[in-house]
């Protein structure tokens, strides 16, 4: 079992050389092209009443695969899967304010799938995490600190030490304005040892966006706001979500989306390489998709982004969330994503959303069939039909796996 869970990708030359015929005229031979030897399965964490079922399979986009006989057992259901790279997925089980517990899944040297360590705990739980450098970080706000301060606490998963945690602690009482209290949500990597994360505010302006920058010390370098977008997160119940995502090139959108707020939904723009946002750049996403709200964002690849959007216009938090659309922030286009089941046909939340290969996944389970993994082409935002999951009621996350 291999022990660094952070995955870098070589190409690597083969020692050999290939020589093309060669005259005076043409000395340089040809080498052969660098031979990526990685080789890569997918990872179903697949549900039903005995537990979590974790699977390796070949391919989602095709064919059939089972809880019977099959995976690894875990009797307990995860709420959330994340990654840093491929070579593992994290499974939490958020646990509103008790402990959070969860596990480490990677491939083995054969390309088995294999737990990495045995289990973590994360003392006071989380409401968001995201991926930054060698790390995981998970954060949760609204705690008081043995001094009573109040602040958040973060969990750095060190992925390049098989996911040692290491807990820190932000004060951030007046963080957002004098005598106000928030808790940080998600986190957005500046790519210069620093990250960002949204600010929800206690009884805040719901009309603006505020962005905390810190570091891996979490020192504040800095707070900005902008009020063309509303609050930079969203929200089920006490459950929080980032909207804060990077594309390919290191440029940082943060999504702004309240419900009972006045803004419009929408995106703004960080570029890479600047601390404020970009005055030039704004993207009007609610009247583009008739109206409807967003509460969770990821990014597919290149400029193309998949939005969660509440089924109905008139929402609140607790409202089914189960529409999907693919915006493109370079030419601010929007559709909405066909080829899915009709949302009355969705039987519960779909699972956690990844992507790969320059497409997106969706594990969906209907009223009337088993769990299916659904592939999205950003370009077109058609969805067809992928994987069957036999014997599962329900697919909690997904994950590409390399070796």
């Amino acid at each position: 079992m291999k022990t660094n869970l952070r995955l870098w990708k070589f190409c690597l030359p083969l020692a050999a050389i290939a020589f093309a015929s060669c005259s005076d005229d043409d000395p340089t031979p040809d080498p052969v092209p660098p031979v990526d030897e990685t080789e890569a399965k997918y990872f179903i964490a697949a549900e039903n009443d005995n537990g979590t079922y974790n699977i390796a399979v070949d391919d989602l986009t095709t064919g059939t695969t089972t809880t019977i006989g099959n995976g690894i057992e875990d009797p307990v259901s995860y709420s959330h899967y994340a990654y840093n790279g491929t070579e593992a997925v994290m499974a939490f089980s958020y646990r509103q304010g008790d402990p959070t517990v969860g596990r480490i899944w990677g491939l083995d040297e054969t390309g088995a799938l294999s737990e990495i360590g045995a289990g973590f705990q994360l003392t006071h739980g989380f409401s968001s995490m995201g991926p930054f450098e060698n790390y995981l970080i998970l954060a949760r706000g609204n705690r008081t600190f043995a001094d009573e301060t109040v602040g958040a606490n973060f969990y750095f998963m060190d992925l390049e030490a098989d996911g040692a945690v290491e807990a820190k602690q932000l004060t951030t009482l007046g963080l957002a304005g004098e005598g106000l209290e928030s808790q940080p949500v998600g986190v957005a990597d500046h790519g210069d040892g620093t990250f960002y994360s949204a600010l929800d505010v206690t009884d805040g302006n719901v009309d603006e966006v505020q962005i905390v920058q810190l570091d891996r010390d979490l020192n504040v370098l800095r707070v900005i706001t902008d009020d063309r977008i509303g609050s930079g997160y969203g929200r089920f119940r006490s459950a929080r979500y980032s909207l804060i995502e990077n594309d390919d090139e290191g440029n940082t959108y943060v999504f702004g989306n309240p419900l009972d707020g006045e803004t419009k939904g929408g995106a703004l723009k960080i570029n890479k390489g600047s601390n404020d946002f970009d005055g030039s750049y704004y993207f009007n996403i609610e009247d583009k998709a008739e109206g409807h709200s967003f509460r969770k964002v990821w990014h597919v690849t290149g400029k193309y982004f998949l939005l969660e959007f509440y089924n109905d216009i008139e929402a609140t938090t607790n409202s089914p969330a189960y529409k999907y659309g693919i915006v493109n922030v370079e030419t601010q286009s929007f559709a909405w994503v066909t080829g899915l089941p009709a949302t009355e046909t969705i039987a519960s939340t779909p699972g956690w959303p990844f992507s790969a290969d320059e497409k997106v996944f969706i594990p969906i389970v209907t009223t009337d069939a088993n769990p299916f993994v659904y592939v999205i082409d950003p370009v077109t935002a058609v969805a067809t039909k992928g994987i069957e999951i036999q014997g599962a009621t329900d697919v909690g996350g997904l994950a590409k796996l390399t070796y």
